[in-house]
């Protein structure tokens, strides 16, 4: 588990976060996938990832 610190009344406190980030490029894509012929494919990745991730966190 990921520990982000938050300031609480001056004092640093760390408390649990449970962000998950990941980062993948996708070779000639641009920033609006959903319009850009390849689509599927990415979305089939993003899918993958979900459920690998959220299996994981669970």
């Amino acid at each position: 588990m990921r520990w982000d610190a938050t300031a609480s009344g001056g004092v640093a406190e760390e408390e649990p976060c449970p962000a998950v980030a990941a980062r993948k490029e996708f070779d000639d894509h641009a920033h609006w996938v959903v319009a850009e012929p390849g689509w599927q494919e990415i979305a089939e990745y993003i899918a993958d990832w979900l459920g690998q991730t959220l299996v994981e966190s669970a």
